[in-house]
């Protein structure tokens, strides 16, 4: 992301690897981002269990005999 920004923005071009250890001797860590799942709004639950109901089952897989697993 330093790189794209200092290439975007001051039109001045590094390598990934030098803008990390520029970061380090900055006293900065690498981290890698935490992602979370946004938490869904009882608003739609309703409509959501009623598409889920009318979607077909799936067939059953048959056995070697004809019987479903």
């Amino acid at each position: 992301m330093v790189v794209e920004y200092l290439d975007r923005v001051h039109r001045i071009k590094i390598h990934v690897r030098h803008a990390q250890r520029l970061i380090r001797q900055l006293g900065y860590s690498l981290r890698r981002p935490i992602y979370r799942y946004v938490q869904a709004s009882e608003e739609g639950v309703p409509g959501f269990w009623e598409e889920l109901k009318k979607t077909p089952s799936r067939p059953q897989k048959q056995g070697p005999k004809g019987r479903p697993f």
